[in-house]
């Protein structure tokens, strides 16, 4: 039997995972995502047919045949073996490409097959769940259903050993985006919503009757969604019919960016504040705020189980944690409002408004698989076997952990230390299988590129990810050229500055401790009495010092500064000054991260320090 090289990719991934609202959709999306790419790998396998990359099945060495050893890709094996499933998986860790060695009988349709029927599986559970009661709307609504569903996927594949065919493939397009009239989902622009209705009674009607249906947690009042948008928000509710089997509850009420920005504040207040946090979640439960069970998620909540009112505080929607719930409730909320107000005050103010978004992408994989096949696959797996922990660890939560693609969700000061941690794995992963590969070969480089993103919870989630994307894509690899992290900032307002710099100046490589400069100057300046970071000081490095002679002349601008700061300062004293001249010296190196000066390395610092400041 010959052997031929199949590439194989389903997309459109930014345009289906993250045009997303809420955390929920961006995990649900991920996870079909991960579950369609399985099915197509699975009709390879089934066909005699080996998968490449990624690394999901191993050799066995007693008859040298494959077996299965991805979790997800072992679930849908079960299932179409008419077994029970083991796991109940619902995060998504298989990449939505793939490279395998197929028959040369073997045609790639049966992978396109094999998406399509199981994508339609999916689509007609949360049809079923939908549309009864709503029989009056059933035959329009159908034809917009069938329009989207049927046409959504784009499928790309080619047969061949060159590590860039695919992308060239997919350089000639054939699948042309349906044409959306009428009125858009309010979750994925171009496509058109179900009701049929532009902006008429008929159309409020339609969506006031599906409301009543659903909880408002899976359709919020606002919301008028496209096919494509409902399957994403309602699949967790019908994952049993959809894929076989049920997703937990604490999929549905999966942690918002507004609960992942408390979560710090959360856990200082029921260790610090123990009665006033107790007293508030009593008179939030007596409002009626919705109270989740996140203890698997979050293991820090586990202990607090001992403490109910703790452990309800603890669990509450995060909004609340801002002052922020349904005040067009009947009931009185003067009880409410003075509990938070005493433990705002006693906490010294609200949880800071900001979470992060961290992305990760291995360099230049294609050309590293090709060079170095199922070695460089093993190294992703034990990559991603750890980074749930590391993750869980810092209280994040993994979106999609698929090779070497990552996609984590963190509170505001635990991103820059899960991004190096990772990065080390990473890099461990590769030394590891370096003695075992073939010799002659080219050396192997592998490094990854990463983004952090603090955002504001009030900014439209789907925007801050196409962000988040731009700076890992252009800022970190094209712009640093690779190996590097870019960090930037989007306020409520909207993006602000960036800042990128190569790994080698983020933080010590060599030492025990995974703390950047970024964070080792925060701390360090957030104790400073005078303001050596204030706004007004440093607004005026870029405006005197940047687009200037002296931006690419480090001692120059360094003596310059620290001179304009000791005038100001009035300092007189040696070791005052000497003092702000190494303070300041370390904030301009930090400035030059990226060649040329660029006060955003400080402003970043004096962020971090305020710890994200206050709702702005």
């Amino acid at each position: 039997m010959s052997e031929r090289y199949l590439h194989f990719t389903i997309g459109p991934v930014q345009g289906f995972v993250a045009q997303s609202r809420r955390t929920r959709d961006l995990l649900a999306s991920s996870f079909l995502l991960s579950y369609l790419s399985g099915h197509a790998m699975m009709a390879v396998i089934q066909a005699g047919g080996e998968i490449v990359f990624p690394y999901v099945q191993e050799r066995n060495e007693s008859d040298g045949s494959y077996v299965i050893c991805h979790p997800l890709l072992l679930e849908i094996f079960r299932l179409q073996a008419g077994k029970e499933p083991k796991e109940k998986l619902w995060m998504g860790s298989l990449p939505n490409r793939f490279k395998a060695k197929i028959p040369a009988t073997f045609d790639p349709k049966q992978c396109v097959e094999a998406v399509h029927r199981h994508w339609i599986k999916v689509a007609e559970a949360v049809w079923d769940y939908v549309m009864p009661g709503m029989e009056k709307y059933r035959k329009e609504t159908r034809k917009i259903w069938d329009r989207q569903v049927n046409g959504f996927w784009e499928i790309s594949w080619v047969i061949g050993e060159e590590a860039d065919l695919l992308d060239r493939r997919k350089n000639w397009r054939n699948h042309i985006p349906t044409e959306e009239a009428g009125d858009k989902c309010t979750l994925i622009s171009n496509l058109q919503e179900i009701s049929g209705h532009f902006r008429s009674a008929e159309q409020k009607q339609f969506w006031d009757l599906l409301q009543k249906k659903l909880d408002p947690y899976d359709l919020a009042p606002n919301e008028r969604l496209s096919a494509i948008g409902l399957i994403k928000r309602l699949f967790p509710l019908v994952a049993k019919q959809a894929i076989g089997w049920e997703f937990p509850n604490e999929v549905r009420y999966f942690p918002s960016v507004t609960y992942l920005s408390a979560f710090p504040w959360i856990l200082r207040a029921v260790r610090e504040q123990e009665e006033r946090a107790a007293y508030f979640a009593e008179e939030a439960k007596k409002y009626g705020i919705r109270i989740a069970d996140r203890e698997k998620i979050f293991p820090a909540l586990k202990d607090l189980k001992q403490k109910a009112l703790l452990y309800q505080f603890a669990n509450l929607e995060g909004s609340t944690f801002f002052g922020d719930w349904d005040k067009s409730s009947e009931k009185d909320d003067t009880s409410l409002v003075q509990a938070y107000s005493e433990l705002i005050n006693k906490m010294g103010g609200e949880p800071t408004p900001y979470y992060a978004i961290l992305l990760m992408d291995g360099d230049q994989l294609g050309r590293i698989v090709s060079s170095y096949g199922a070695k460089v696959s093993q190294a992703l797996s034990t990559f991603s076997d750890e980074l749930n922990k590391v993750v869980k660890k810092h209280n994040g939560v993994t979106v999609y952990a698929g090779g070497d693609d990552v996609l984590v969700l963190l509170p505001f000061d635990q991103a820059l230390s899960v991004a190096v941690q990772l990065r080390e794995n990473y890099l461990n992963a590769f030394s590891e299988i370096k003695g075992d590969l073939e010799k002659g070969k080219e050396e192997l480089e592998a490094t990854i590129s990463a983004a952090v993103l603090y955002a504001h919870y009030y900014a439209p989630l789907k925007n801050v990810l196409q962000h988040a994307h731009y700076l890992l894509d252009k800022v970190a690899k094209e712009q640093s050229g690779r190996d590097s992290l870019a960090v930037a900032i989007w306020k409520r307002s909207g993006p602000d500055w960036q800042w990128v710099s190569k790994w080698e100046k983020v933080y010590d490589e060599g030492s025990s401790t995974t703390e950047t400069i970024l964070e080792k100057l925060a701390r360090k300046f957030s104790k400073d009495k005078e303001n050596l970071l204030s706004g007004s000081f440093l607004y005026k490095w870029r405006e005197c010092y940047e687009q200037t002679s002296f931006s690419q002349d480090k001692e120059v601008l360094t003596d310059l500064i620290v001179a304009d700061y000791l005038r100001i300062k009035e300092e007189k004293t040696a070791a005052a000054q000497q003092e702000a001249k190494n303070q300041i010296k370390e904030l301009v190196d930090l400035c030059f991260a990226s060649g040329t000066f660029s006060t955003n390395g400080a402003l970043l610092v004096r962020f971090l320090g305020q710890k994200g400041g206050g709702r702005t």
